[in-house]
């Protein structure tokens, strides 16, 4: 059974020419599949069309996404949101970005997690740590009380990675989310992701 199907995709950007031109693939249930391509051929457009994130002025100009039964590229921003998180989960390139600095990092983690699931800010708090601890932080208590800035990029990384296997979705999207680590800290994450796939 295929989790995600694109069916002769092309994504067009406002005023300009086709960024992705009748791209066909699947994604089996419990499979990895990686998109390979040099920089600026798509590659992040795909994903983003797949969860409905596409910028500005994208547009699915043909074909379609389907994730089981439904076609993502005919749903409303409404169904989108209960797709996201519930259905699918998303790691980008920096996701550290996407942290909140002005908020605790277990406030952020709790508050996505209740979004999608109907747990307690304590339930939420205590599976923020157990998730945490699987990705190897040092002190995951210190990780939890912490502000964004006060964490190196690699364990922004790790929360978000951590914050979006949560979700417990069966699909997970990533776009290059080691690209902008040193070589040794993109190592260590992929054995451990590798290690968590493997293993749920």
């Amino acid at each position: 059974m295929n989790v995600l199907e694109l069916e002769d995709v092309s994504i067009t950007y406002q005023n300009t020419k086709e960024a992705v031109k009748h791209v066909s693939f699947a994604v089996p249930e419990g499979r990895i599949v990686a998109i390979v391509g040099e920089s600026g051929s798509g590659k992040s457009t795909l994903i983003r069309a797949a969860i409905g994130l596409l910028p500005a002025g994208g547009v699915i100009s043909s074909g379609r996404i389907l994730f089981g039964e439904k076609d993502l590229a005919a749903m409303t921003a409404e169904e989108l949101r209960h797709v996201r998180g519930e259905g699918m989960a998303m790691i980008f390139q920096s996701a550290g970005d996407y942290l909140n600095p002005r908020r605790k990092v277990c406030d952020q983690y709790v508050e996505t997690l209740r979004c999608h699931q109907k747990i307690s800010k304590k339930e939420g708090y205590e599976a923020a740590k157990k998730m945490l601890a699987t990705l190897k932080l040092p002190d995951t208590k210190h990780v939890m009380n912490a502000e964004p800035f006060q964490l190196s990029g690699g364990m922004k990384q790790r929360v978000s990675i951590v914050r979006a296997l949560s979700y417990d979705a069966p699909l997970l999207l990533m776009d290059e989310p080691f690209g902008a680590l040193d070589a040794l800290t993109r190592d260590h994450l992929n054995e451990e992701l590798l290690k968590i796939v493997d293993e749920t």
